[in-house]
C-alpha cells in the first residue's frame, strides 16, 4: 500500500515539475493591470448619477446619467503618466483594508458610492452608502475625479435629455 502511495506521490510531483517548466512568466505590465469601476447612484433628490470605468488598456469610459455637468457617454485614453498616478493612488488609499459593504437596508433615501477595482491579481468591491468611515468617500471621490473630470473626452453618445442641457445647470 505504501509503495502505491509513494508511486502516486512521485507521479504528482513529476507532473507539477513539468507544468512549472512549461509555464511562462507573466510580464509585469500584465501583472500590474489596473481596472476600475466607480458609480454614484440615485437618491430621492438631485444626487449626481454617473459611472466611470478604466479598462485594462487605459481607456476611460464615462457615462453621465443625471444631475452632472456632462450627460451622455464619453471616452478618453490615459497616458502612462496618468496610469501611474492612478496606480499610486490605489495603493496609497489602501482600499483593501475597508469592509466590502457599508449600508443600512432600512434607509432608502441615500445615494451609493460603489468602487470596484483590480490591480494585478488583487481585486475589491466596496459599497459605501451609510456608515462609511469619513475618509472613504473622499478617497473614492479623488480617484473618480482623476478619471472622470480630467483630460480630453470624446463624446460617444450625446445627452439623453430632450433639450440637450444638463440637469445640473
Amino acid at each position: 500500500m505504501s509503495k502505491i502511495l509513494a508511486g502516486c506521490l512521485w507521479l504528482v510531483v513529476g507532473s507539477l515539475e513539468q507544468c512549472s517548466e512549461g509555464r511562462k512568466k507573466v510580464p509585469s505590465s500584465a501583472r500590474d493591470t489596473i481596472e476600475i469601476f466607480i458609480a454614484r447612484t440615485a437618491c430621492y433628490g438631485r444626487c449626481p448619477i454617473d459611472e466611470v470605468e478604466l479598462t485594462a488598456d487605459g481607456t476611460v469610459r464615462y457615462y453621465g446619467k443625471r444631475f452632472v455637468p456632462r450627460l451622455g457617454r464619453y471616452t478618453r485614453q490615459l497616458s502612462e503618466k496618468e496610469l501611474e498616478e492612478i496606480r499610486h493612488l490605489l495603493i496609497q488609499s489602501q482600499f483593501e483594508s475597508y469592509q466590502e459593504e457599508y449600508d443600512n437596508p432600512y434607509v432608502t433615501d441615500l445615494p451609493s458610492l460603489i468602487l470596484q477595482y483590480r490591480i494585478g491579481s488583487t481585486s475589491k468591491r466596496i459599497l459605501c452608502r451609510m456608515g462609511c468611515p469619513p475618509e472613504l468617500p473622499q478617497k473614492i471621490e479623488k480617484l473618480r475625479s482623476l478619471l472622470a473630470e480630467q483630460g480630453n473626452f470624446q463624446m460617444v453618445e450625446g445627452s439623453p435629455s430632450e433639450n440637450g442641457k444638463s440637469d445640473a445647470e
